[in-house]
């Protein structure tokens, strides 16, 4: 869902402190934030690297919560992890030089980019509106993704963190076998469409029903979502392609059939009018923009986003109700619906392919899992090494305690 002006006007409102900082600081460097290294080194307000961490948690933070203001607290929490992450990055800069260490610089440019796109995807104005908003700097998410990198690269070549072996990985599955239980469920796997406004709902149309033709005749799934994406994708602006394609697993326990799809959707009608007073279709006979547009609704405006939603949950429920039906009287293991199916609250088709239905419950093959568990564990590794490392950093630099 996009941020809405308004929303981003309330966040504002909740970083006024540091900004009315920068405004009275001294000279250009601001006011001084913090020293460490025994006074050796400071941070100041204006400080890029600070601000960019500061503007970036507040904002993850902001928009984790569905908050559009900071609590005292927070805001010094936020202060603090910030201004730990500045002397961390500062301090892992000189140990990497020190060590001769260095990251993927494309890597991280490319990392940076796909950042960039996906703030195009989804906020309003695009990155572009999205760094002016938040007054971050044009190479904030390169360092922020070297700042990972380097994190990564600590907890393997400083903290000597090693992949694990296969008899820990094995005891692993066996520890945690409840993990690799599989519940009876139906294995759908969809690929998701989205019109834009480069790419029409006709043209949409008529990639999905290519798309079915192809699977229809052989074409392995992955195929077709491979050709699917090279059109479909962040890139393109299709935020709902990229994020609803894929396999889901439907369990058995929660499924309602829907054998009578006029009734079902009679139902959700008659419940939408029963609660507005008024049919979805008087509201909305031509839809969510055309109601928009007769009502003079501002994108980002309060009535705009409660109309956007009573619109988007009636669909939402529409849609699902279509899904279940299709899969309650036309499921066949490896077969492709013959039709794409319309989700309108987000202006998207879907290619619906039956994999298989499980019907009783048992374990996942050890080798099917073994490789994600192996990830796992090394992540987890990597993490806790990685909490040492920054600790130790913390420790020295601003309290002079040494291992």
């Amino acid at each position: 869902m996009k941020t809405t002006k308004r929303i981003i006007a309330l966040l504002l409102v909740a970083l006024m402190s540091l900004t009315l900082l920068v405004s009275c600081g001294k000279e250009d460097k601001g006011e001084l934030m913090t020293t460490y290294n025994n006074g050796a080194d400071f941070i100041y307000e204006n400080d890029t690297d600070f601000k960019d961490f500061f503007m970036l948690n507040s904002y993850s933070f902001l928009s984790a919560a569905e908050k559009t203001s900071l609590s005292q607290e927070e805001y010094q929490n936020i202060l603090s992890s910030s201004l730990e992450s500045t002397i961390i990055w500062r301090e892992m800069n000189k140990e990497f030089d020190k060590l001769g260490y260095s990251v993927d610089e494309k890597a991280a440019k490319d990392a940076a980019l796909s950042d960039a796109q996906q703030f195009d995807a989804s906020y309003t104005g695009g990155y572009k509106a999205f760094r002016e908003t938040w007054n971050i700097s044009e190479n904030a998410f390169e360092m922020l993704n070297k700042y990972e990198m380097m994190l990564d690269m600590a907890a393997e070549k400083i903290m000597n963190v090693t992949k694990p072996t296969e008899e820990e990985v094995k005891q692993y599955f066996v520890d945690y076998s409840y993990n690799y239980v599989v519940m009876p469920h139906y294995s759908v796997s969809s690929i998701v469409l989205q019109a834009t406004d480069k790419v029409p709902a006709s043209e949409v149309l008529a990639d999905a029903n290519s798309y079915i033709e192809m699977l229809s005749s052989g074409k392995s799934w992955d195929e077709v979502k491979t050709v699917a994406s090279l059109k479909y994708n962040y890139e393109n602006g299709m935020m709902y392609s990229q994020i609803f394609t894929g396999e889901e697993k439907i369990y058995l326990k929660d499924f309602v059939k829907v054998t009578d799809l006029d009734a079902a959707i009679a139902e959700i009608d008659a419940a939408f009018k029963a609660k507005n007073k008024v049919s979805f279709d008087e509201i909305f006979p031509s839809g969510f923009e055309a109601y928009a547009k007769e009502n003079n609704l501002t994108a980002g405006s309060e009535a705009y986003e409660a109309a956007h939603a009573l619109f988007y949950n009636y669909t939402a429920q529409v849609y699902n109700a279509e899904f279940k039906y299709i899969i309650s009287t036309a499921w066949a293991d490896g077969k492709t619906y013959e039709k794409p199916i319309y989700h309108e609250g987000i202006n998207c088709y879907s290619v619906v392919t039956f994999n298989k239905v499980v019907e009783e419950a048992g374990f996942k093959d050890f080798d099917e899992v073994k490789d994600q568990i192996a990830s796992d564990i090394f992540a987890t590794k990597k993490q806790e090494a990685v909490t040492v490392y920054t600790t130790n950093i913390i420790n020295k630099a601003v309290y002079g305690v040494t291992e």
